[in-house]
């Protein structure tokens, strides 16, 4: 009886691709024979509340598959607590789990040790790009950059929220009308600050 498989990719953000983890991790399946199911999230890795990554656990949790290959460790893992967590969940499963890329087998202790040991490095990682970041905000903050998505919330722009409303404008003909055009929500905030108490 063939084995069956969940192979999940993730990327970071909508934009990427998980094409080649999908190449790979096929290839590596069809190679020895295995069934398998692809999975993927486009999210963050520190979001622990992924779709693909609640299917994949509750899957291995009912017993309806005997392993998870991903392409690379920290496309499952972004913490050594998670990893730590989640494998030690999928042994006493009896879940198979293998990292292509980093060619991590966790039914060998080398496999489990290396597993450690590349988890602790991606943790190291992601806490350097983290206060890299707070560091350059705290450094364009001190220098008057307004960090944040620019406003449009602009003294012309609530002129002419105003004056189109009192004119009798809708509030949807109004987020169209204003130039650069705005969102019916920000038309309402923008509108309730000026005294239009009663906007439909």
């Amino acid at each position: 009886m063939k084995q069956r498989w969940i192979l999940y990719l993730r990327v970071s953000t909508q934009d990427q691709s998980t094409d080649l983890q999908k190449r790979d991790l096929e290839r590596w399946a069809k190679a020895r024979g295995f069934h398998y199911r692809v999975l993927e999230d486009k999210a963050s890795g520190t979001k622990h509340n992924r779709q693909g990554l609640q299917d994949m656990m509750a899957l291995a949790r009912q017993g309806q598959v005997q392993g998870i290959a991903v392409w690379k460790l920290d496309r499952l893992f972004r913490s050594i607590q998670g990893a730590v967590r989640t494998l030690s969940e999928l042994t006493e499963l009896g879940v198979a789990f293998y990292s292509h890329q980093d060619q991590v087998d966790l039914s060998t202790s080398t496999g489990r040790l290396m597993a450690n040991m590349l988890m602790a490095i991606a943790e190291f990682e992601a806490d350097m790009i983290r206060t890299r970041v707070k560091a350059g905000m705290r450094a364009a903050k001190a220098r008057g950059v307004v960090l944040g998505r620019p406003t449009k919330m602009t003294p012309e722009v609530c002129d002419q929220v105003v004056h189109l409303r009192q004119s009798g404008y809708s509030l949807k003909q109004i987020s169209k009308l204003v130039k650069p055009k705005i969102s019916q929500a920000l038309v309402h905030k923008i509108l309730n600050q000026y005294g239009f108490t009663k906007v439909p």
